[in-house]
């Protein structure tokens, strides 16, 4: 009788029932066949199928954000605002040194996203209205090509102002966000300078002018002129130690400079002397260094002018005739300046013989007097001479 084969085909042997009560007591159910073994195993790998996490599901995307400032930016924003930097404030077209004043910002630009952020090679860019100047603006350094999910790049822009008005441009960054591509936003600022006026006795010395310090009568002391320095601009005006300098006739000299700086609205004020050391007409030139006024610098040349005069003197008679034995009286009257004391050389003469003594042979105008007085003696006596004429 051979063997038989129920245990392969239709009897399942001991190792056979402990294999399928493996499998069963595993994934919780008891099966009766093969069969029900097969479709089980179908059912898992469905599950695994359609329980994936719903992420993995969904398609990768980037979402763009910029900010300047650690403050957002809104795309499509056209006011410049300080707190986020898209207002970059006042720059001088000068500063204190005679450069650019130069204002820069640095803005972030951050992936929220779950994909990779393409910017592409010089995605910044400026957007000028149609016949606008790009007035200054420009990119000085482009963002990375690409963004990591989660990661962040920066840009540069530059405000290098062409002149003294408000500017602003768009800037535009081009990316493969869906739908802020391009993002755009308006920034702005000021061009500022200093600008300088020079006034003397209420006359204006830009773009030339004359310091006239007249006839200064000898001897005197030194004349003394004051000239204001304004700055009428919006910048520091930087003129420096030592401003005022001065070519030509040593009579003239400074005596005080004006300040290093002037700030905006502000004046300060330098002395210029004239103290003539013989007659005769005098000139020169005193220069005003200005480092940052671009219609001014390097300097403003003012025309010095002044004049060594000696005095002019006039001598009148006090009477026309006098009598033998009483005194002649003369008057004289000195020009120009009168403040000093003056000390004048006479000469008296006759025609006769009726001075008494010897006459004297210099008259003193005192300290702000204009007339001096001199008198001269006649002889007391009976004897009866001819007129005698008295000159001074």
């Amino acid at each position: 009788m051979g063997p038989s084969k129920r245990g392969r085909s239709g009897n399942r042997t001991g190792s056979d029932r402990f294999l399928l009560a493996s499998v069963a007591r595993v994934a919780g159910f008891v099966f009766a066949s093969a069969a029900t073994v097969r479709l089980t195993a179908l059912l898992a790998a469905l599950s695994c199928i359609w329980l994936q996490p719903a992420a993995a599901q969904m398609p990768q995307a980037p979402e763009i954000a910029v900010s300047g400032n650690g403050v957002d930016i809104t795309n499509g924003a056209s006011r410049p605002s300080a707190t986020n930097h898209t207002n970059f404030g006042d720059a001088a077209l000068l500063d204190e040194s005679g450069e650019n004043a130069v204002v820069e910002r640095i803005f972030t630009i951050s992936n929220g996203g779950t994909g990779t952020l393409t910017l592409g090679a010089n995605a910044v860019s400026l957007v000028l209205r149609p016949g606008a100047r790009q007035g200054g603006w420009r990119v000085k350094t482009q963002p990375a090509e690409t963004v990591a999910a989660g990661g962040t790049t920066t840009f540069t822009i530059a405000f290098d102002p062409s002149s003294a008005t408000t500017q602003s441009v768009f800037i535009s960054i081009a990316s493969d966000d869906a739908d802020e591509n391009p993002f755009r936003f308006r920034v702005g600022g000021r061009g500022v300078t200093a600008r300088m006026g020079l006034t003397w006795a209420g006359e204006n010395l830009i773009p030339t002018g004359t310091v006239d310090f007249g006839a200064q009568e000898l001897p005197a002391a030194a004349t003394q002129q004051v000239v204001t320095v304004a700055n009428t601009g919006r910048y520091p005006l930087a003129l420096g130690d030592n401003a005022v300098t001065i070519e030509g006739d040593a009579d003239f000299t400074v005596v005080t400079q004006p300040d290093a700086t002037v700030a905006p609205g502000a004046t300060t004020t330098f002395t210029l002397a004239f103290d003539a050391a013989a007659p005769g007409e005098r000139t020169a030139t005193a220069t005003l260094a200005v480092a940052n006024d671009l219609l001014r610098r390097p300097g403003v040349e003012i025309s010095l002018e002044g004049e060594g005069a000696a005095p002019e003197i006039t001598v009148e008679a006090d009477a026309a005739s006098v009598t033998e034995g009483t005194a002649a009286s003369f008057t004289l009257t000195r020009t120009r300046s009168v403040t000093e004391a003056l000390t004048v050389g006479v000469t008296v003469t006759e025609t006769g013989d009726m001075l008494a003594g010897t006459a004297a042979t210099s008259v003193t105008f005192a300290a702000g007097a204009d007339t001096a007085t001199l008198t001269v003696a006649t002889v007391a006596d009976t004897a009866d001479e001819a007129d005698s004429v008295v000159t001074v």
